[in-house]
């Protein structure tokens, strides 16, 4: 983006800015409350503009590597279960939600255990990174 743009944070301030401070006192109690859930909406999307990329490869980087151990020869796949291409080999360039439903798969036929530490921290990764973008309230202080 050239230099003399505005970036996305600035213009969603501006647009926050105006609406608070401008166009709220004009309103009724109903349609300021509107207003209100308008203004938090645009906070995520501020915050998903400026942290969601990262987020995302995270999340990536952390299926990725939790797909990466191959299936131990005593597990079998569910009954009737049909195996689809291994969206973590090598090469394959599948979605962050194609991941998420194979680990999802795994855990079910006992191919990861759930309470294994590398998908526990991968969890509190994956669902602070969440937070951090959906409401960071809700986070402990300095997490």
């Amino acid at each position: 983006m050239p230099a003399s743009q505005p970036s996305a944070q600035d213009l969603f301030a501006v647009v926050r800015e105006v609406l608070s401070a401008e166009i709220a006192p004009l309103l009724p109690a109903p349609e300021q409350f509107r207003l209100r859930m308008i203004d938090r909406l645009l906070e995520i999307l501020a915050r998903e503009q400026s942290l969601g990329a990262p987020a995302l490869a995270r999340e990536r980087d952390g299926l990725l590597r939790l797909l990466a151990d191959p299936m131990p020869v005593d597990v079998a796949p569910m009954a009737g279960a049909t195996r689809a291409a291994d969206p973590a080999a090598p090469g394959a360039a599948a979605s962050v939600d194609e991941l998420a439903a194979e680990l999802c798969r795994r855990i079910r036929d006992g191919r990861v255990p759930a309470d294994s530490p590398a998908l526990l921290a991968h969890l509190r990764q994956s669902l602070g990174d969440a937070l951090r973008i959906d409401n960071p309230r809700w986070l402990p202080p300095g997490a």
